[in-house]
């Protein structure tokens, strides 16, 4: 909570790369159930003013979501959530507005990238950060909830220094010019309002 503004996150996902839940400890894991998330996030609803979902999900490498994510970001945004936020391909996909019913819309990063991390296949390296306003005001003696001015600088991990690690804005790197830009029209290809840093 803050200035009056509650969130509540929920994650979920549909994988554990191989790992088992230790038997007895299924709490451990919230895989994807679309009856179980739907409770979830009418619980968190009766509690918070927005409710953001994370999701370990899609095709590794891919640079555009599948037919899964895309029933599941959808099924998401008919619940009410507001921000979805994807995490599993390694690399960015582009983000959107995802309309539920009744005109519900949803922020929809299908993937954020990796922000930190020693891969070193093509786009691995580039993450950022995500920065959503959130607004809650009244009018007509009704609460008006809105998410504004989406904005997400691109970040890049160099692995040149190891065994360090350097996370570097990408807006910095001039050697990396041509994929910083081509990472900004990617991400904003179904969002041109998206501020890309």
């Amino acid at each position: 909570e803050k200035k009056n503004i509650k969130l509540a996150f929920l994650s979920y996902t549909k994988i554990t790369n191989g790992l088992r839940v230790p038997i007895g400890k299924d709490y451990l894991v919230n895989y994807i159930n679309i009856t179980k998330i739907e409770e979830d996030v009418r619980l968190a609803k009766e509690k918070a003013d927005f409710v953001i979902v994370s999701v370990h999900v899609g095709t590794e490498y891919k640079l555009y979501p599948n037919e899964y994510q895309m029933t599941l970001v959808k099924q998401l945004a008919d619940l009410g959530v507001d921000v979805y936020l994807g995490h599993h391909p390694h690399v960015l996909q582009p983000f959107n507005w995802t309309e539920g019913e009744n005109g519900h819309k949803m922020f929809t990063a299908f993937s954020l990238g990796n922000f930190f991390s020693g891969q070193t296949q093509d786009y691995v390296q580039i993450g950022g950060i995500l920065k959503l306003d959130f607004r809650k005001t009244t009018k007509n003696n009704q609460t008006v909830l809105e998410i504004l001015n989406p904005s997400f600088t691109l970040t890049y991990v160099s692995l040149d220094l190891e065994p360090m690690f350097l996370l570097t804005p990408m807006k910095d790197l001039e050697n990396l010019k041509d994929v910083y830009t081509e990472m900004q029209a990617h991400l904003r290809q179904w969002m041109p309002e998206l501020k890309v840093i």
